[in-house]
């Protein structure tokens, strides 16, 4: 975050950054640049076999140094301490109040990992009665004749009585207080070419039971997506992070990690078990308790497209909103 800030200032202070390793994937990493002023939130990078050696960037959020009529600017605050985190006094409550600013998604394009990127276009996501207030997490995979396929979400309100109800005017339980009962489903989208923006498709039908994995696991749904496809098998693959689970059911809130699977990218099942929790072991023997453990995605191998590491924003200690990005390899 920009200016040293916690991840409660998300929707104010997000910027994509460019870090290089020059000892493998999983590091060290050097901070280059910053490649998106804020706000800018969730990239993904596709290539650069995706649309004639380009290189393609996925994220929400302008990246011009702009934010939501100007309602709630850059989060200034938290120089002090200048740890990473944000003062439990200031810049509170802005990502609900900007995120319908960063539900877009901007699609860039370049030769070179390293830039220049010029823009392609603003990729517009539906706005209806549930995805009032919704970042769309765009995961997307873009085949060798140009097409696309991406995961999306939306949110809104899911009451138990009423899941999964996309009807609208919301039912009067869930108007009345959306934040109450708000859970994030996640969608298809396809697009005829990656360059057309006009082109992109938004698909309604959620992926999951009730929106988000089943009533028992995840009460408020999934999100962050990662999608990619087995070059043995050609089905599809993705990585969830669970946004949430009812008491008793053994699973971690905000922590733990599912992953799903499709054999056609249209008809989705989920894999057994956690894709990933809190518990991180390391090579010195020790090892720690993430207090979260969002966004994730992976490292593939160039010549296989196998999965080698896992990257997901991470979070440690009580009481803070202090995140960095933890990379862990796959065994």
């Amino acid at each position: 975050m920009d200016l040293h800030c916690g991840l409660s200032t998300w929707s104010t202070n997000s910027r994509i950054i460019r870090a290089e390793s020059t000892t493998g994937p999983g590091g060290s990493y050097s901070f280059k640049e910053v490649v998106k002023d804020r706000v800018a939130h969730e990239p993904t990078v596709i290539g650069p076999t995706a649309g004639k050696g380009n290189y393609l960037l996925y994220h929400v959020g302008a990246g011009r140094g702009q934010w939501a009529q100007n309602k709630n600017p850059p989060c200034k605050s938290c120089s002090s301490p200048g740890n990473g985190s944000t003062p439990k006094e200031v810049c509170k409550g802005y990502p609900h109040d900007d995120a319908a600013f960063v539900a877009q998604t901007w699609l860039w394009k370049s030769h070179t990992a390293r830039g220049p990127w010029s823009e392609v276009g603003v990729v517009q996501t539906p706005d209806g009665p549930h995805d009032g207030y919704s970042d769309s997490n765009p995961a997307p995979i873009v085949f060798a004749n140009g097409t696309v396929m991406m995961l999306w979400r939306s949110a809104g309100c899911a009451c138990s009585d009423h899941c999964p109800a996309l009807a609208s005017p919301l039912p009067a339980a869930c108007a009345a207080n959306t934040h109450s009962c708000w859970q994030s489903r996640l969608h298809l989208a396809t697009a005829t070419h990656w360059s057309n923006v006009s082109s992109y498709s938004f698909h309604r039908q959620t992926l999951f039971p009730c929106g988000g994995l089943t009533p028992n696991v995840a009460e408020r749904g999934a999100e962050d997506p990662y999608l990619y496809q087995d070059r043995t098998t050609a089905a599809f693959h993705a990585i969830l992070h669970r946004n949430g689970c009812k008491d008793g059911t053994g699973c971690e809130p905000t922590v733990s990690g599912q992953h799903a699977f499709s054999p056609d990218g249209h008809k989705w099942y989920l894999g057994a078990g956690d894709a990933y929790t809190a518990n991180v072991n390391y090579t010195d023997g020790s090892w720690e308790k993430l207090r979260q453990r969002e966004r994730p995605h992976l490292i593939l191998d160039p010549a296989t497209g196998k999965p080698t590491h896992l990257i997901t924003g991470a979070g440690v200690g009580e009481g803070t909103d202090y995140t960095y990005t933890h990379i862990q390899p796959i065994r």
